[in-house]
């Protein structure tokens, strides 16, 4: 039977942030299911880096401004064969190595991504979208190795 975990220190709701570049970190990785019941990873990504335009705002728009910095947006997986892929950019950009192949178990494989990816820093490129469901959510449109 798969065990999935649900960390106490997820976070809360996730905010939705201007569009713009910005520079994050990776912290952790979860392992879940996608509504079609396929396993999933999820990255945790913290933002690092202010609203890129923040200089640029007038003096009462700096006023009624949160910050971004701390923000946590989350960037999916599917682990399916056909889009393993995905994550393995990812896996790539981080470490200049592909996952290993093989076989894995849930935690085993989870923990493969996590010493891979836990700490790697780029700059991401963040668009407001909109889910079929019609929830915003932050989308990674791109992501550049710092």
């Amino acid at each position: 039977m798969d065990v999935i975990k649900v960390p106490e220190s997820m976070g809360g709701d996730l905010r939705i942030i201007p569009d713009g570049a910005y520079e994050a970190v990776i912290s952790d990785v979860f392992m879940g299911k996608s509504q079609a019941g396929n396993a999933k990873a999820t990255v945790k990504w913290i933002i690092q880096s202010e609203y890129e335009k923040y200089d640029q705002m007038t003096k009462k728009e700096k006023e009624a401004f949160i910050s971004c910095v701390g923000e946590t947006v989350l960037e999916s997986f599917a682990l399916t064969e056909n889009a393993m892929w995905n994550i393995n950019g990812l896996f790539k950009e981080a470490t200049d190595e592909r996952i290993p192949q093989g076989d894995f178990d849930i935690e085993g494989f989870r923990q493969i991504l996590v010493d891979g990816l836990v700490g790697f820093e780029a700059t991401l490129l963040m668009e407001k979208g909109t889910s079929t469901a019609g929830n915003d959510f932050m989308d990674i449109k791109g992501r550049q190795k710092k």
